[in-house]
């Protein structure tokens, strides 16, 4: 399954699931084809905790509107929510903190792909 095919099977859901493994795996896939430094853009403080990032692979391109992705985060927790918002409530597609099994796995691309993007 492609991270397109889920999303569109997740929006059909009535109640959305959280951290499944499935989207985790296509998720960290996503981050790792991220080649450009212009589809990560730096949103500043995040609306609920940390720091906030929209990625968007291609954006200056004809690019999936499905595939743009806002990331709150900080040391001890991810959240990835879908970047089609328009300032509304999203459910999370991932919300991880240090304790799940994943957070080691998907905090270590994430946080490789923003000391590349940003040169932290």
């Amino acid at each position: 399954m492609e991270l397109k095919e889920y999303i569109l099977n997740w929006n059909k859901l009535d109640q959305k699931t959280c951290n499944e493994d499935l989207f985790i795996n296509l998720f960290i896939s996503y981050l790792k084809g991220i080649d450009n430094i212009n589809d990560v853009m730096f949103e500043g403080d995040g609306a609920y905790f940390g720091r906030q990032i929209v990625i968007h692979k291609d954006h200056n391109y004809i690019s999936d509107t499905f595939l743009k992705f806002e990331l709150a985060y900080d040391k001890n927790q991810i959240r990835v929510y879908s970047g089609n918002h328009h300032g509304y409530w999203q459910p999370e597609f991932i919300s991880i903190n240090g304790n799940h099994e994943r957070w080691e796995e998907l905090s270590n691309v994430l946080f490789d792909l923003l000391r590349n993007v940003f040169c932290l």
